[in-house]
């Protein structure tokens, strides 16, 4: 299950410091656009007897992330890195996380998560949009699509060597709330996810999810939306969700699972106990991105107007109550 520390970690180097672009092809690239070989003592503790040599192994983790990168360049077709996942023994179907994950004493607030991490990454406001928006992140982002970007990125590790800005307000003073420090890790533990609403309240998984992740009753806190990004998470009351966006229209699945996969396979390279859930959790600006860019090729004309109105509503509801509760 998903750490407060991710399992994969970058050398923190200056001229890797935003805001330097780094793909041309993806200039909306984050970690994942950076070079991340793993190390042969990772491959030797899960692969057992060991089918390659450590000089066999750095060749084609290298030739891993080759392709890995071409792929998403548009240089090489989809399964160039196929020989290659094979050969690192990170090509098996995807494995399912089997815990059921912690609930919360509460429901928090995205606007709470994202003003608790902005105290620890001030530049929040500024990297969020493009790592979760992607192109949309050039626009005139209304305020709660905005504060969705921050709470979702709260969740990234962003600190080296694997560091979440969740998880820094509940270990500083002033303590947390209880409440509040145990939906951090709710939220933390719940994948991100694209829903379908139901007409009852439920929600319906559009991409392979753990049943044990499935809400089993009605969600709060779900857009008004024909489909909707976010995590579902679990407390006394019954679900609510946490990080969430709406979408006017459902991206293909096939397409985005394509891609989620690779990040998947990428990040198995480090950790071969992680799961497709695991995966989900931690790079939930992924998910959201190829989301985002797939709207911008094929609805362009839809998503602004849904978000606006989305962000309109939510804060005339705010302007009605009089007073927020102490976090």
């Amino acid at each position: 299950m998903t750490r407060l520390a991710a399992a994969w970690s970058l050398p923190p180097r200056i001229e890797r410091a935003w805001p330097e672009e780094l793909r041309p092809e993806d200039p909306f690239a984050g970690d994942e656009g950076i070079p991340d070989p793993a190390t042969y003592a990772q491959y030797l503790k899960w692969v057992q007897p060991a089918r390659l040599s450590e000089a066999e192994f750095l060749e084609a983790d290298q030739a891993f992330l080759d392709a890995y990168f071409d792929v998403l360049a548009g240089k090489r077709p989809w399964g160039a890195t196929d020989p290659f996942a094979k050969q690192l023994v990170i090509d098996h179907p995807l494995r399912h996380d089997l815990r059921p994950a912690r609930p919360a004493m509460a429901p928090v607030d995205d606007d709470v998560i994202c003003d608790l991490s902005e105290d620890w990454v001030p530049s929040l406001g500024l990297l969020a949009p493009p790592r979760v928006l992607g192109p949309y992140a050039m626009l005139d982002l209304p305020r709660r699509v905005r504060i969705f970007t921050g709470a979702l990125m709260s969740f990234a590790p962003l600190f080296p060597p694997s560091i979440r800005p969740m998880s820094r307000p509940g270990r500083s003073k002033p303590k947390l709330a209880g409440a509040t420090k145990s939906a951090l890790i709710a939220v933390l533990r719940s994948p991100m996810q694209l829903w379908r609403p139901n007409p009852d309240g439920t929600l319906t998984p559009m991409l392979p999810l753990a049943r044990r992740s499935h809400p089993d009753g009605p969600v709060t806190g779900v857009p008004d939306a024909p489909y909707v990004l976010g995590r579902a998470v679990r407390h006394p009351g019954g679900w609510w969700l946490a990080c969430a966006l709406p979408l006017p229209t459902l991206p293909d699945p096939d397409v985005l699972q394509r891609r989620l996969v690779l990040e998947y396979q990428r990040l198995r390279r480090h950790d071969r106990r992680m799961t497709w859930e695991d995966a989900l959790r931690d790079r939930g600006e992924v998910v959201v991105r190829a989301v985002c860019e797939w709207l911008w090729v094929h609805a362009p004309h839809q998503v602004m107007p849904l978000w606006h109105a989305w962000s309109e509503g939510w804060s005339a509801a705010r302007r009605q109550v009089p007073e927020r509760k102490k976090r």
